[in-house]
């Protein structure tokens, strides 16, 4: 059984979430059955540096894989010359014995095989009841019929599965599955925690937040409740992700807190997993998520969560967060101090040492492999 998957995510968000899902799972499907093989296809990207590893997963560029539907020898660079004009011809002839499986909505719309799509989210319909237009009209058409043409779609969480259903109204909903996803190995409980040179700066407890800081992100709702607090004095809000970016930091100086934000980017995990075991708690702030794995990161690492108050979240870790409405900063303010009091022993993080271990990768790869054999 071969599966062919574009690396158009790579291209898009090579740090993210989504690529962590394929680099954490194909190695595995591919251990859990000797008859599967991966081709990852790609455009133009550095092809060695796409992650995922093993003997069966082979790595293309695209206009190679279509050549390989040709009986002649294509290093003629005569031949090279018309290739472009047979292309749509060769496409015909792809996909019969093999299953597409899209990594961001991409569709060879003259692909004979079975067709998956794994979808991390609806941000892009979900937002335009924020009143913000996450993506343009024709981004949105194009994933919808992407969607609406697959044979199976692979939703990260019921709360995916369900806004997916909810909004595309055509899509089977026998087609839907739901393949919830895990954490690295990097992260876990540290007896000591001894921070690596560049953490070393850090010098008082802090509230850690991770991820991009815009849009859904709501790191703002963490910044306001954060300015309103009166014991800011003593603690300071620790952002891991991009750099600062243009307006940042005028804005923590309106507040009043432009010396209690520090931003780290471009952290590995092992530093990442330094941070959530020292932190007085992971915010996780967002006005949506597809899942969320970073609360598992936390989990793993006995770090207290403060999380706003939304479906996917409430799948994922049930009660072991302490939960505030995600635009009403007084209530933030208020799970600030229950988590100080809580500390890191309390029944709210037993319950989440045990709640982790309903996710894991292996079981991510397994019903993965189950979508695809029931395609062939």
């Amino acid at each position: 059984m071969e599966i062919v998957v574009d690396t158009y995510i790579y291209k898009l968000h090579p740090n993210g979430g989504i690529c962590r899902i394929f680099n954490e799972s194909l190695p595995r499907i591919c251990n859990l059955d000797e008859k599967v093989r991966f081709l990852m296809l790609s455009d133009g990207l550095d092809l060695d540096k796409i992650p995922p590893k093993h003997d069966r997963i082979i790595y293309s560029h695209y206009q190679q894989y279509l050549r390989s539907f040709a009986k002649h020898d294509w290093s003629n660079p005569i031949a090279d010359k018309f290739f472009s004009k047979i292309t749509n011809r060769l496409l015909r002839e792809c996909g019969k014995k093999q299953i597409w499986h899209s990594t961001f909505y991409t569709q060879p719309h003259t692909w004979k095989g079975k067709r998956v799509v794994t979808v991390a989210d609806m941000i892009g319909e979900k937002f335009q009841i924020f009143g913000k237009e996450f993506f343009p009209e024709t981004q949105r058409n194009w994933m919808r019929s992407c969607v609406e043409s697959a044979d199976a779609i692979i939703c990260i969480s019921d709360t995916t599965k369900q806004d997916l259903l909810e909004i595309y109204k055509t899509v089977d909903p026998k087609k839907v599955k739901v393949v919830h996803l895990s954490c690295g190995e990097d992260f876990y409980l540290m007896n000591e925690v001894n921070f690596s040179e560049e953490l070393q700066s850090i010098d008082m407890p802090y509230f850690m937040f991770l991820g991009h800081r815009d849009y859904y992100k709501n790191f703002k709702i963490l910044c306001e409740a954060f300015a309103k607090w009166n014991k800011r004095r003593d603690f300071m809000i620790l952002a891991v992700g991009k750099p600062i970016q243009e307006g940042e930091e005028k804005y923590w100086n309106e507040l009043g807190i432009q010396d209690r934000v520090k931003v780290f980017n471009g952290l590995d995990d092992e530093k990442v997993c330094q941070l959530y075991n020292k932190a007085t708690a992971f915010v996780y702030p967002s006005l949506y998520e597809g899942f969320g794995i970073p609360l598992l990161e936390a989990m793993h690492c006995g770090c207290p969560i403060i999380a706003s108050d939304i479906p996917s979240t409430r799948e994922i870790a049930e009660d072991c967060p302490i939960y505030f409405s995600p635009q009403n900063s007084d209530e933030l303010i208020d799970a600030f101090e229950k988590v100080i009091t809580e500390g890191r022993d309390s029944a709210r993080l037993r319950e989440s040492s045990q709640r982790k271990s309903n996710f894991s990768w292996d079981r991510t790869a397994k019903d993965t492999l189950e979508i695809y054999k029931s395609l062939m």
